[in-house]
């Protein structure tokens, strides 16, 4: 049995329809692509298939599963490793629920060394790369070393790009939880678009880390 047999079938047994049915209108994704399998019994393969490597990503199968457990499986590896990876990664990331779910552990330790990746795949201008970025961002790099590194990456992205603007919403509210009064001035005063704008005070709104008072105020930047 090959190993994309094998993964196939161990994918196979544990998919649910009617799961997929729901993942499929969430995700975005073409139903055909889903199987149903719920994301931690993915993360189990992952870690079980992550010792393959360059086998696993050399499994040829667009099915969502599949591209999830190769993002898991690289996620899960050393700094060098999962650097020589990611461009690998990139190219399986369609759709937001991919996007999301890949965070590499690894970065937190080697943030510096990091960002000049990030950097290039942000200019890459590919919604799905440019989400990748803002999210990874939004993992391991909201503090106050930081932040004006995160303000400039919100600038200059292109948010007329739905999952863009979903993202960078995600990533000031963060930075409005976490950083406070520098994230509120930045919302307040930059020139990102209505909706993206918008979405951010939205996002801060249904938070349970900021204050009434808080969320009063930034409802009234409302554009």
């Amino acid at each position: 049995m090959t190993l994309c047999d094998r993964l196939l079938t161990d994918l196979n047994a544990l998919s649910e329809p009617r799961y997929a049915d729901f993942q499929a209108k969430i995700a975005g994704c073409p139903r055909r692509n889903i199987l149903g399998v719920r994301i931690p019994a993915l993360r189990k393969l992952a870690t079980e298939y992550a010792p393959f490597g360059e086998e696993l990503f050399d499994v040829e199968n667009d099915l969502f599963e599949v591209r999830f457990v190769k993002l898991c499986a690289a996620a899960g590896y050393d700094f060098d490793r999962f650097l020589a990876f990611l461009p690998r990664c990139l190219d399986l990331i369609d759709n937001w629920a991919l996007c999301d779910g890949f965070k590499a552990k690894c970065i937190a330790s080697r943030r510096s060394e990091f960002l000049p990746v990030l950097r290039s795949v942000f200019q890459s201008g590919r919604q799905f790369y440019v989400r990748y970025a803002l999210t990874t961002l939004l993992y391991f790099y909201v503090d106050e070393e930081y932040e004006n590194t995160i303000y400039d990456f919100l600038s200059r992205a292109d948010c007329s790009e739905y999952y863009i603007s979903t993202a960078a919403a995600w990533l000031l509210c963060e930075c409005i939880v976490k950083l406070g009064e520098s994230a509120v001035a930045f919302l307040a005063d930059n020139n990102m678009d209505r909706a993206t704008h918008n979405r951010t005070i939205a996002k801060c709104a249904d938070s349970f880390r900021l204050t009434a008072e808080q969320k009063n105020y930034l409802k009234s930047l409302k554009r």
